[in-house]
Parts: C-alpha cells; sequence; structure tokens
C-alpha cells in the first residue's frame, strides 16, 4: 500500500476508488498529528498497520498491559470497521481522523465558537418529523381519554365523553398508519439552564391546560386540584434537590404541579374569567417558545465556553432533548386548552392562535439551531382547527354539517388513493409513479395522514352523531 504525508496526485473524495483517487486527512495519534494522503481503496486495517508503523513510530498496535486493539475513528464517532475500504467507510478529504485504542481518550480541545459546538451537539438530537408529532399527540390523546372515560361516569353528560371517543378513533388512525409512537422525555443529565427553560416554555401551555380542566369541572375539585398540584410541584422540587440528576424529569413533574394549581386556583376564586385567562396563557407561552432559543445561546455556557469541546456537544445535546420535551408538553397542553376553548367560548381566540403559530413556527424553522421543530408546535395549531370545526359540527344546522362531512369524506378518499398509489406503483424514471415516491411527495402525504389522525375523523364522528349518542349515553346512566 502506497502512502504519503502529502497528496500525490491531488485527492478528491468524489473519484472512483479503482481510478486511484486518494483522500488528504489529518491523523492525530498519541505521538502527535500528521497530514497524509492515503489511497480511497486500501482497507482500514491496511491503514492503521501503516500509520502505526510508519508515520507514528514507537506507537505499537496493542500498547502495554490493556490489550485493545487499536483503531482510527472520526471526530466524536465510533472506530471504522477494519474490513472495509476508505471510500467505503465515508472517509473524505479534510476529515481528523483519530488513531489510538477504542475507546480512547483525547486530550481537551479548546473552543473557538460555543455555538458551533451548540449547532454541532444539536445534530445529534432524532429531528422531528410530521408523522412523530401526529403520533405523540395521539398517543397523549388517548392516554387522557383513559382518565376522561372514567370521570364521565360519574358526571352524567360530561364534556369529556367526546374527547374521550375522539382520543380513541386518533388510536385507530394511528395504528391503521403502521407507526410506533416515540416519546421524547429522554434521559438526559442535569442542567440548571435546559432544565429551567424547559419549565418555563411549558408552564404557561399548562396553565392554560389547568384553566380548561378548571371549565370543566368548576365545583368542588378546584380545591382539590389546586392542593394536588401544590403538593406535587414541591414534592418534584424537593427530588431534584435531594437528588441533584434528572433534572428534566423532575423540572416537568413540578411544571405540571404548578400549571394545575395556579389555574385552579384563579378559577375557585373567581380572580381571572376563564377564556381570558386560557388567551393570555397561550400567548405568553408563545412568546416564550420564540425568546427561548435567544436566551440560551446568548447564556455564559456559549458566549464564554470554558469546558471541553466534547464536554460542550454533549451538553448541547441534552439541551436539545430537554428542550423537546418541553415544546411537545407545551404542545399538549395548548392543544387541551385550545379544545375546550372552541367549544365554549367560540372560534375566534383559536384562529387568532392558530395564525400566531403559523408565523412562530417560520421564525423557528429560520432562526433556531437547537430547539425542538416547529411542526410540534404546528400539531398543537392543528388540533385547535380541528376544536373550531368539531364546536361548528355540535352547534350548525344541516348545511354546516353536510359542507363537513363532504370535506371529510373527499379528504379521506384523496389521501386513501394517493397512498395506494404511492405505494403499489412501481417505480419508473419519467411517470407518476416516479414523482409520487420522491422525498417531497411522501412528506405531503405525511402531512394529510396527520390532518385525517387529528382533524378529519373526530369530525366525521360529530358529523354521524356519534358526540350526541354518548351524551345522552351519560345522561341516561
Amino acid at each position: 500500500m502506497a502512502m504519503a504525508r502529502q497528496p500525490s496526485p491531488p485527492a478528491t473524495g468524489g473519484r472512483e476508488a479503482s481510478g486511484g483517487a486518494w483522500c488528504t486527512v489529518r491523523v492525530r495519534g498519541p505521538e502527535g498529528a500528521v497530514d497524509a494522503a492515503l489511497p480511497a481503496d486500501a482497507t482500514v486495517a491496511e491503514v492503521v498497520d501503516e500509520l502505526a508503523a510508519r508515520l507514528l513510530p514507537g506507537a505499537p498496535l496493542v500498547r502495554g498491559a490493556d490489550g485493545r486493539p487499536w483503531y482510527l475513528h472520526p471526530t466524536g464517532a465510533g472506530p471504522l470497521p477494519p474490513g472495509v475500504s476508505l471510500e467505503s467507510a465515508g472517509v473524505r478529504d479534510g476529515d481528523v481522523l483519530h488513531l489510538g485504542p477504542w475507546p480512547m481518550p483525547r486530550p481537551a480541545q479548546p473552543v473557538d465558537d460555543g455555538l458551533v459546538a451548540l449547532a454541532a451537539g444539536a445534530s445529534r438530537a432524532p429531528r422531528w418529523t410530521v408523522r412523530r408529532v401526529g403520533v405523540l399527540v395521539t398517543t397523549l390523546l388517548v392516554a387522557v381519554s383513559a382518565v376522561g372515560a372514567a370521570v364521565s361516569l360519574a358526571v352524567p353528560g360530561g364534556p369529556l365523553v367526546p374527547l374521550a371517543l375522539a382520543a380513541l378513533l386518533l388510536g385507530l388512525a394511528a395504528l391503521q398508519r403502521r407507526a410506533r409512537p416515540t416519546t421524547p422525555l429522554d434521559a438526559a443529565p442535569a442542567a440548571d439552564l435546559p432544565t429551567l427553560g424547559a419549565g418555563l416554555a411549558s408552564l404557561p401551555a399548562w396553565v392554560a391546560a389547568g384553566v380548561a380542566v378548571g371549565l370543566a369541572v368548576r365545583g368542588g375539585l378546584s380545591p382539590v386540584l389546586t392542593l394536588a398540584g401544590s403538593a406535587l410541584a414541591v414534592g418534584a422540587g424537593a427530588a431534584w434537590l435531594v437528588l441533584g440528576e434528572r433534572g428534566p424529569w423532575w423540572a416537568a413533574a413540578g411544571t405540571l404541579g404548578v400549571g394545575v394549581s395556579l389555574p385552579s386556583a384563579l378559577v375557585a376564586g373567581g380572580v381571572l374569567p376563564a377564556p381570558r385567562a386560557i388567551a393570555v396563557a397561550l400567548t405568553l407561552w408563545l412568546v416564550l417558545l420564540v425568546a427561548l432559543p435567544w436566551l440560551v445561546t446568548r447564556s455564559r455556557t456559549w458566549i464564554e465556553p470554558r469546558a471541553d469541546a466534547e464536554h460542550l456537544v454533549d451538553h448541547a445535546a441534552a439541551t436539545r432533548h430537554t428542550l423537546d420535551a418541553a415544546v411537545s408538553a407545551g404542545s399538549a397542553a395548548a392543544a387541551v386548552g385550545l379544545w375546550v376553548l372552541a367549544t365554549s367560548s367560540g372560534g375566534g381566540i383559536v384562529l387568532g392562535f392558530c395564525l400566531a403559530v403559523s408565523a412562530t413556527a417560520a421564525l423557528r424553522a429560520r432562526r433556531s439551531l437547537f430547539v425542538g421543530e416547529s411542526a410540534s408546535v404546528v400539531g398543537a395549531g392543528v388540533v385547535g382547527l380541528g376544536g373550531v370545526g368539531w364546536a361548528l359540527v355540535l352547534t350548525g344546522g344541516p348545511g354546516v354539517r353536510g359542507v363537513v362531512a363532504v370535506v371529510a369524506v373527499a379528504a379521506v378518499g384523496a389521501l386513501v388513493g394517493l397512498g395506494g398509489a404511492l405505494r403499489t406503483a412501481e417505480v419508473t424514471d419519467d411517470g407518476v409513479a416516479a414523482w409520487w415516491r420522491r422525498p417531497r411527495t411522501q412528506r405531503l402525504l405525511g402531512w394529510c395522514e396527520t390532518g385525517v389522525a387529528v382533524a378529519v375523523l373526530p369530525l366525521l364522528a360529530g358529523v354521524l352523531g356519534i358526540y350526541a349518542a354518548a351524551a345522552d349515553a351519560g345522561a341516561r346512566f
């Protein structure tokens, strides 16, 4: 195997290995760092042997009693497979590789730009998709439906019966799409700023949800919810102080407790009208959601970084996970508030909120480097629009019901036809099937499926009279 310290000929990662392509990389090892031109068709094992024997003299393949074999691996990634070529392993011009045992402790690297480390860590977290958000909202509503059905048994004709039926319909839609629900509440190390950000971002939305619950139960449950929420918040705060770990989990529990106790106390004491409280809380939630990326990126952690670069990258990944959880919790809480608000006070506030959601989503998609994807915020807005349609179905006349029925049937028919053609057509070079199989078309199909799952099916159930029948059955019970 030939190797040179300088490229000869000039290395271009895009050429085939059979044509003699070379790739110029920097290799860091225990004896320093070198720039080397490596043949792209050479195997990783050959490169490791050559580097250890010629470029890094005195560094054996197995060192001392450690017994660990040495590998070649990119920065922040696992070792390259020994039996594949450099080209197959994805090595390109300009890459920085490390030679040593795996895992190899690396010395601390100074940080030139904290925001670069922030972006690198954020890229490790999985990105949101419309399908994931739709399934997550569905899962949350199905979980709420179990509690709602039990409460509705004690309250004849209670308002939670329609919500329970709608949630069950959404669950069936999710099963038909054969998508596995995922949760963003991944375990993340404790960190003061991300945890505080999670609480601040989701608190107003939980306040809105709590006020919505107060609208539904008004009576003697408000004092009980006030005491229970306060106890949950105090207990979560004490657990966080004592244990010093799992910060995002305790922040979510404490936020939930405050979000239940505060609005329940406001509703029980008559301090603020419930619809106005919901509108104010949702507006505050949007403002915090837009401002949170700006606040985090201007903290001392990223403006004046004092930690190792790799540590900052890990910290950024934890920040992304925690803020994803906050965005999802806030979207779910806002969706609950929107449903109740749309059916109790009309759809004007909900429509205004949905317009604000659209502007927020566009801003976040352009400005934010690491906060949860805007699709989860859009999911809350879609649920709110579904609530407006649901209110029209319940209160409108035969004409409104007919229009909703036609729209629902047309949307479902178009979705089924497009999905069936997309999944059964053969791939061609210049046909409609090829256009259907483009990633952009598949994303459009995902949007349609989410719209059907979140909005169309509950509206169709209302047109068919399922909600009215359930309310009558609850009243007779």
